[in-house]
This record gives C-alpha cells, structure tokens and sequence, in this order.
C-alpha cells in the first residue's frame, strides 16, 4: 500500500479488522531524511503538497511523518525500520520477519 494509504477515509479500519482477522500488517518505517532521499530519487513532478510546504520539502515531509507515523504504529502493530537500508534487504528482512511470525 502507499504512504498515505492508511489516511484515506475508512482505510484505518479495514486495516484493523484485517489485523484482527489474522493479516500481518507491517509498517515500513524510514525517518524523514530517508524519505526526502527517496522522493529526491524519484519523478515526483505532480505530486501535491499535503501542508502547504514545497512537496517533497524536508519541512513538508517531517510534518507529515510525525502526523502519520503514531497512528501508522496503532494500525499495524509491527514495525520494519528500513531508513538507510537498501531495497534489496529490506525484502531479505521482512521476509524474514514474516517466516518468524
């Protein structure tokens, strides 16, 4: 799912139940400066802003991460820190994890 899946109207509480039901739900986790390197990385050429900050703006994007991230946490209840780790090992990680679980 996207970032900002979990916002979206009645998301939260599909997520729940689909927890509650037995989905592993898992949160990605990176910090600011991880995500600013990322959207740096990508065409973001249409993305809106969320705050009325430049999109992609390190301001924008902390803002919206400390908004987002306690309620991310609730919602999913496991929890990946991938901020500065390659792509490739955070499939290795979370594959791993889930094997665990």
């Amino acid at each position: 799912l996207g970032g900002g899946t979990p916002t979206a109207p009645g998301a939260a509480d599909l997520l729940q139940r689909a927890k509650a039901a037995g989905a592993s739900i898992w949160y990605l986790r990176a910090d600011p400066a991880t995500l600013a390197a990322r959207l740096a990385g990508a065409d973001n050429s249409q993305r809106p802003s969320l705050t009325g900050n430049p999109a992609n703006s390190i301001e924008e994007i902390t803002r919206v991460f400390n908004e987002r991230d306690p309620g991310y946490r609730a919602i999913t209840g496991k929890t990946l820190e991938v901020a500065g780790v390659p792509v490739d090992q955070v499939v290795r990680r979370l594959s791993s994890q889930i094997q665990e679980d």
